[in-house]
């Protein structure tokens, strides 16, 4: 829930999309949107606690505890989180966990 609030929350125009698919023995599910985006140097800093850009700190109320929290528990469930973005021009997380279809 916390990458569909952060999309939605950093996306005045545009659009959120949310979606899935399966890739051998893992799932990746994805949110997108086109937001303000997010500079590389600070791409690996969003996952750390308390750590929000400056730019989205002023704007968006918050700890900074939503990305590091999501992380924790994708890796808790053996997976991860991974962040494709450009600035100003949108990003993506994709959340990718062991799928077994049983």
């Amino acid at each position: 829930m916390n990458l569909i609030d952060n999309a939605i929350k950093y996306t005045n125009q545009g659009s959120v999309n949310i979606g899935y698919h399966v890739n051998g023995t893992d799932i990746h599910i994805f949110v997108e949107d086109t937001g303000i985006g997010i500079a590389p140097e600070h791409q690996k800093l969003v996952f750390e606690r308390y750590k929000q850009p400056a730019l989205t700190r002023d704007a968006h109320a918050g700890f900074g505890l939503g990305l590091s929290i999501s992380q924790g528990l994708a890796r808790a469930l053996n997976g991860e989180i991974l962040v494709q973005s450009e600035k100003g021009k949108g990003s993506r997380f994709t959340i990718r966990l062991p799928y077994c279809p049983n």
